[in-house]
């Protein structure tokens, strides 16, 4: 029987909405039963095909406890994979997240005992040279990962990497981050967000807060621009994000009262609340970010005009070909400085927005992902 059995050892974050997307679009072309998901226990998913038997990605506890729980679910999770998706004879494998750390120990598991399965990954961030500290270490790493796949899934671009070379068995195919439908905003946010912004421009920065989204430079670029405000909506990443440091630089600099912090987990309302009430989205990330962003698929719905990261990423050639705002040179105030005051000015792209929907769809994304796993079960 034909299903795809998705691994996801991750209870929140854009990865986990792309996770239960996928899994409504398999069923919507595929019926009921095509698809399954792995998640961990404290996932808030519920459904009839969705298995939450994988270690939390949320412990309790200390830096010392938590820090030993994930190397411990980084080991544990894929064995209980491996041997919950043992039923699953003839089926597609579909690592949406995948454990690095420990794939020299797993791999061997999934890639000696198949049942006839077909392994594929989803490479949604697809450099991966600074996952264990040492580039030659993380690259040998993921290697390893990579070495079981029958077939890989990118966004848009992928870095020439080594660990994605000689690798005759494994086809890689380009697929994009399907569209976030827009939904109504929560009223009271947003309108207590319009009663902040009368007389203000507003820019918003969206999603787990980590330090690559460079809140710095936006806050700065705040100092020059006394009639923009910046809206902040989202949780920590992980216990180690100091937000603090933040709080700090816009007190320092006297813009305090330009920047909205709303850290916590928001609603699909609350964030549909904020895109509205903002005028541009901003997805300004560090050099080593090569990813498309989940954001993007998101703000998108909403067509707000987008400040975006240059460099080699899925998301600056995805902003570059359809026109949907301009790009700034990584990690570089006085760039960032400069597009969001043409930005500002409105000297920006209209945007080939309804090319972008299309191309972005759930549709073509599940078209390419069982297309490709088809042709790579023929192989066997």
């Amino acid at each position: 029987m034909e299903k795809v059995v998705i691994y996801h050892p991750n209870s929140f974050g854009g990865t986990y909405e792309h996770a239960l997307f996928m899994f409504h679009e398999f069923e919507k072309q595929h019926g009921e039963g095509f698809a399954e998901i792995y998640f961990p226990i404290n996932a808030k998913a519920e459904g009839k095909y969705f298995h939450k038997v994988l270690l939390t990605d949320q412990p309790k506890g200390n830096k010392i406890i938590r820090r030993l729980h994930f190397l411990w679910r980084t080991f544990i999770n894929p064995l209980i994979f491996f041997f919950k998706s043992r039923k699953y004879k003839g089926a597609y494998l579909l690592f949406n997240e995948f454990d690095q750390f420990s794939g020299w120990f797993w791999r061997h598991f999934f890639q000696f005992n198949r049942k006839g399965q077909v392994f594929g990954i989803i490479l949604h961030d697809p450099d991966r040279d600074a996952y264990a500290g040492k580039a030659s270490r993380s690259a040998w790493l993921m290697r390893q990962v990579m070495l079981p796949m029958d077939v890989a899934f990118y966004h848009e671009v992928l870095p020439k990497r080594s660990y994605y070379e000689n690798l005759p068995k494994t086809s890689f195919h380009n697929v994009m981050l399907g569209l976030m439908p827009a939904c109504a905003p929560d009223a009271t946010l947003f309108q207590s967000l319009q009663e902040q912004l009368i007389g203000f421009k507003s820019i918003s920065i969206l999603g787990n807060i980590r330090e690559e989204k460079n809140y710095d430079i936006a806050i700065k670029s705040l100092a020059l621009y006394p009639n923009l405000k910046l809206i902040i909506g989202g949780r920590k990443a992980n216990s180690g994000v100091d937000i603090d440091m933040y709080h700090k630089l816009a007190s320092d600099l006297k813009v305090t009262n330009q920047v909205i912090w709303l850290e916590r987990f928001l609603t699909d309302a609350e964030l549909s609340a904020i895109i509205t009430a903002s005028d541009y989205s901003i997805l300004n990330y560090s050099a080593t970010f090569k990813s498309q962003s989940g954001v993007i698929t998101l703000v998108a719905s909403y067509r707000k005009p987008i400040v975006a990261s240059g460099g080699e990423s899925a998301l600056a050639a995805v902003v570059k070909r359809f026109g949907l705002g301009l790009l700034t040179k990584p990690d570089n105030q006085e760039s960032f400085n400069e597009v969001l005051g043409e930005m500002i000015k409105g000297n920006y792209p209209i945007g080939s927005w309804n090319e972008f929907e299309a191309f972005a769809s759930w549709e073509a994304n599940i078209n390419t992902t069982v297309a490709a796993f088809r042709a790579a079960g023929e192989k066997k």
